[in-house]
Parts: C-alpha cells; structure tokens; sequence
C-alpha cells in the first residue's frame, strides 16, 4: 500500500532533504519584513519583535524540560521551540543587511577608491553576521540546537553510577540498557541532528524511575 510515509519517503529521495532550505526560505521571508520596518524606522517595533520570539523560545524549552524524562517524544517538541530565538534573530539580521546593502550603495560620482572600500565594507558586514548568526540553518550535529537539546537530555536521562539511583527528577539507567544506548549511543545512532534526535526520542525508553530502580535491584541484590 502506497501510504502516506512512502510518499514522502519518495518525494524526499527525488528533491532531496528541504528542511535547511525551507528554514532559509522562512529566514529571508521574515528578513524582508523586518527589512520593511527598519526602512521605516520601525526599530523599536521589530527589536521587541525579536525579543517576544526570544522569551517565547525559553519558555517553550522550558515546558519540554518539564515533560522530560516521562515524556520524551513531547518533551523533544517543546524543545525544538527554542529555535525561535537563533531564527529571529537570523531574521533580523537578514532585514538589517538589506539596509546595509542599501545604505551602504556609493553614490554614482562616488570615487572609484571609496567606491570599492564601501563594497568592502558591506561583504565583510555581510559575511561576519550571516556567519554569526544563520548557523542554526544547519541540519548537522554540533549545530547551537543540537548541542543544546543534548544538553537537556542527558540532564534528565543519566548513567547509574550509584544504588539506589537519586531522586532528582532524572532516570538513571543501567550500563549498556537499551535507555542508556538511546540516548548515549553514537554508534546506534549517529548523533543529534534533527532526525537523530528524534529516532531517539522516539525509541522506547523506561517509563519511570520505578523501572529503573527495579532493573538496578536485579544487578544489586539486596543481600
């Protein structure tokens, strides 16, 4: 049966993975608008925009903290929320250089030596802050989100090291357990860009401290 699944599964194997580019897409769509409001002297205006997008971001990596451990597949897509700061401030930055590029245009009887100093100007600029930051775009592990969603796992989802396990709000799991291979495997699973994570996540994992402790009283009896 020609489900929905396969069809994507097609559809990506003809045009490729267009998560990054529709983020970029989405980036520049957005900058234009900002764009718009710092030509016109909206500043004040799309700084607070930026800023709401900011507090929006933490709040929603906040509540994916509080579903993390119980619910991990929940939890990831609360977390996947605090990508609205880095793009916001991508988003900013791409309408601040269309004001550069425009502000930045020499005159036509501008010398040719300033001329090329200010075009200079203008591409360093350009470069320096798309590097700066539109890097969250990338799909790749060791990306600002990848790293920090890392973060929040392995905070909630730890190593036994010690029985009985600690009640901090975190599962602990057994050496070599499959939770503990979920979520610290690199070999299983590559690593934590955005389909790693969430074939990690979505993979089952123990369903409370309970079950942790229970496994952890079969490698320690209690003598």
């Amino acid at each position: 049966m020609f489900g929905l699944g396969k069809f994507l599964s097609e559809l990506q194997d003809l045009f490729g993975d267009l998560r990054g580019p529709a983020k970029a897409l989405i980036v520049v769509l957005i900058g234009m608008a900002f764009a718009w409001m710092l030509i016109n002297q909206q500043w004040a205006a799309a700084l607070l925009l930026v800023l709401l997008a900011i507090v929006a971001g933490y709040l929603l990596e906040l509540i994916g903290t509080l579903l993390l451990p119980q619910r991990p597949r929940a939890g990831l897509l609360f977390l996947e929320g605090w990508v609205l700061g880095p793009a916001a401030i991508a988003a900013f930055v791409s309408g601040l250089l269309v004001v550069l590029a425009i502000d930045l245009t020499p005159p036509k009887d501008t010398d040719a030596a300033t001329e090329e100093l200010m075009k200079t100007l203008a591409a360093g600029l350009s470069t320096f802050l798309s590097a700066a930051f539109v890097s969250w775009i990338s799909e790749q592990d060791n990306t600002r989100i990848s790293d920090r969603i890392r973060g929040q796992f392995y905070k909630k989802y730890k190593r036994a090291k010690v029985f009985p396990s600690p009640a901090d709000g975190a599962m602990y799991f057994t050496p070599g357990s499959k939770g503990e291979t979920t979520v610290y495997s690199s070999v299983q699973i590559g690593g934590w860009n955005f389909a790693d994570r969430w074939e990690r996540a979505s993979r089952s994992l123990p369903s409370s401290k309970a079950e942790i402790d229970a496994a952890l009283t079969r490698m320690h009896p209690t003598p």
